[in-house]
């Protein structure tokens, strides 16, 4: 039992009114910039935020700053690795998911 084929258009349409990012926006083109800033909110960017922030904040604001749960995601997401996929494109995907007549 495998999925059944969707036409190239719908599965276009539900990609591009899917992604939250506005990634697909213009036609024929990926904005991958936009796309890792979205699929990526902990990664050098965040990164580059955080560290710059932490620099100007005063002792205690430092302190509060490392007990943060943002703090802990951009540890976690530095042991972990890059992630160069998008969790939404994933779970919104049409291919491979059991098409409505199964």
């Amino acid at each position: 039992m495998g999925t059944v084929p969707r036409k190239k258009e719908k599965t276009e349409r539900l990609c591009v009114k899917e992604c939250l990012a506005g990634v697909l926006n213009e036609e024929n083109k990926t904005d991958m910039m936009k796309r890792l800033r979205n699929a990526q909110p902990y990664g050098t960017v965040g990164i580059i935020r955080f560290w710059t922030e932490f620099i100007d904040a005063t002792p205690a604001d430092q302190k509060r700053m490392v007990r943060d749960v943002e703090f802990w995601r951009l540890y976690q997401a530095g042991l972990i690795g890059f992630q160069y996929f998008c969790w939404n494109c994933m779970e919104s995907c049409p291919v491979g998911q059991k098409s409505e007549s199964q």
